[in-house]
């Protein structure tokens, strides 16, 4: 899990501004291999023990109108 952190965060657009209020891209390349192991291991023995918190395993669907009857699923 730890590599497949790292992977997709070394993927991320290279980036020094953000958007208000988040993180810069180059901000989170810089800390995450310091950062990357404790929540590696948590999702590891989750997936180990089958034990997920209830909240993820929950979902909120919405359907999205994308033209023709309405009535028509």
């Amino acid at each position: 899990m730890k590599q497949k952190i790292l992977g997709l965060v070394s993927n991320l657009k290279r980036s020094s501004s953000s958007e208000p209020g988040l993180v810069p891209t180059r901000v989170v390349t810089s800390i995450i291999p310091a950062t990357v192991t404790p929540p590696a291991k948590l999702i590891n023995r989750s997936f180990e023990r089958q034990l997920f918190p209830k909240s993820l395993k929950s979902a909120r669907i919405i359907f999205i109108h994308k033209g023709g009857s309405k009535s028509d699923p």
